[in-house]
């Protein structure tokens, strides 16, 4: 036979104590877990667009012995060699005209040697190189000025004749 034993009121006080403790620590909230909100935000802009307003003019020039002429982005123009350059019509750098979203920087990529000629139609070509730019820029108000030049080389005893050719220019966003 088996004997029940009585627990002793003390012995009874705390053993409902600790499973009172045991069921408030299973009731309260995990005092680890927390939850906040981020933000996420776009802005869309304007394309960054190019468009040519003035063309690269080298101008009229006699060949001689061949040579190079060179026009600024500022327009001037610089014949060297045996190349003599006639005053009309004036030389002056091509002209571009940069739109996009105002205050973004932008960059300009120009052609490499080697990838432009002017032709006159008739087999005869003449070599223009080492365009030259702001390679960088801002676009202020919506749309910005962009000039560029370049050296044209003339070969001796370079065919009569009316020359031309296109050359591109490229902009991106920084």
């Amino acid at each position: 036979m088996s004997t029940f034993r009585v627990a002793s009121p003390a012995r009874r006080r705390a053993l409902r104590a600790v499973i009172a403790a045991g069921a408030a620590l299973l009731a309260l909230p995990a005092a680890a877990s927390n939850t906040a909100s981020g933000t996420a935000n776009a802005e869309v802009v304007q394309p960054i667009a190019i468009a040519a307003v003035q063309t690269l003019e080298f101008g009229k020039l006699v060949a001689g012995t061949g040579g190079t002429v060179a026009v600024s982005v500022a327009g001037a123009r610089t014949p060297s060699g045996g190349v003599i350059a006639l005053a009309s019509p004036a030389p002056r750098a091509a002209t571009f005209t940069v739109t996009g979203d105002s205050g973004a920087a932008y960059t300009v990529t120009l052609p490499a040697d080697g990838s432009v000629t002017l032709s006159d139609g008739a087999l005869h070509t003449m070599a223009v190189d080492s365009f030259t730019s702001d390679t960088t820029g801002t676009i202020t108000g919506g749309s910005v000025t962009l000039t560029v030049g370049a050296t044209l080389t003339v070969g001796n005893g370079q065919a009569q004749g009316a020359y031309t050719g296109t050359f591109p220019v490229s902009v991106d966003y920084q």
